[in-house]
């Protein structure tokens, strides 16, 4: 019996987000049978359908994919001896060059001077109401350092170390989390910022400002409501932000110092988080 064990899009067989035009896909065959040759495969990802004989990287060639759109694949294989076998996937599409409706934004009275040290961590905060039944909520960031995310006291997503090392002067990764079920009508999503790569002490010599003088976060949430509408929060000035947060320190070097006795109700929050 033919079988399709795996199925990828952009290598990954579950929860792909890619920005990339021409998404590629790729599938691997089991038989019980010996010596058996793979006939033809028809992959198809929405109206598009494209009949091949190779299993890797057969890149998308159909209409323009559009941003934030989930999008059906399905691969149906033929052997030498007409035994047929089929799976199906999905990938999401990304931002795909669409503007962020949010802005960057930092602690702009924030300085620090000493050479071979990080900065102090920044943590950043908004609250938001959600007032309709929630469909899908689709959070995508990123930062200059290294940031961790908890929305309602729980860190969303796995990452550690986003949005991860790059030449920050010429590209940024960004992640996308999907935290439809961590929503609540009454929210709080705050973010940790730590210096990393951008802004902390770094090299062997270690240099601190390499890319950046100081962190600096990029984010919006897209929530679509069950009614059809939808609704965009954004980074902007009306988040807080603080250096008087549980993380007293996060650097590669001197490892990461977090005070669970600090109460965030009790700190200093600065009423608006700069954009300069």
């Amino acid at each position: 019996m033919l079988k399709i064990s795996r199925l990828t899009v952009e290598n990954m067989e579950t929860g792909c987000v890619t920005d990339n035009p021409q998404p590629r896909v790729s599938y691997c065959l089991e038989s019980d049978r010996q010596n058996v040759t793979l006939k033809k495969a028809v992959i198809s990802i929405g109206d598009w359908k494209k009949e091949t004989d190779c299993q890797i990287a057969v890149p998308y060639e159909g209409s323009r994919l559009q941003p934030f759109t989930k999008y059906a694949v399905r691969v149906e294989a033929e052997d030498d001896a007409g035994e047929r076998a089929w799976a199906s996937t999905e990938f999401e599409t990304g931002r795909m060059d669409t503007i962020w409706s949010g802005r960057w934004i930092t602690d702009g009275e924030y300085r620090f001077k000493e050479a071979k040290i990080s900065p102090k961590t920044m943590t950043f905060r908004t609250r938001f109401s959600c007032e309709k039944e929630i469909a899908s909520a689709r959070l995508y960031v990123t930062a200059l350092g290294i940031y961790e995310l908890l929305l309602n006291g729980e860190k969303v997503g796995q990452d550690y170390f986003a949005p991860g090392f790059t030449s920050y002067r010429n590209q940024l990764q960004y992640q996308t989390y999907d935290v439809t079920d961590m929503l609540n009508d009454r929210n709080e999503l705050l973010a940790v910022v730590g210096g990393g790569w951008a802004v902390g002490s770094f090299t062997y010599k270690r240099r601190n400002r390499v890319y950046a003088k100081r962190q600096a976060l990029l984010g919006e949430l897209r929530i679509l409501y069950t009614d059809g509408t939808g609704e965009t929060i954004g980074t902007n000035e009306e988040w807080e932000v603080t250096e008087e947060g549980n993380y007293k320190e996060t650097e590669f070097y001197n490892g990461e110092v977090y005070d669970a006795t600090v109460d965030l109700e009790k700190v200093s929050w600065k009423k608006q988080a700069s954009n300069r």
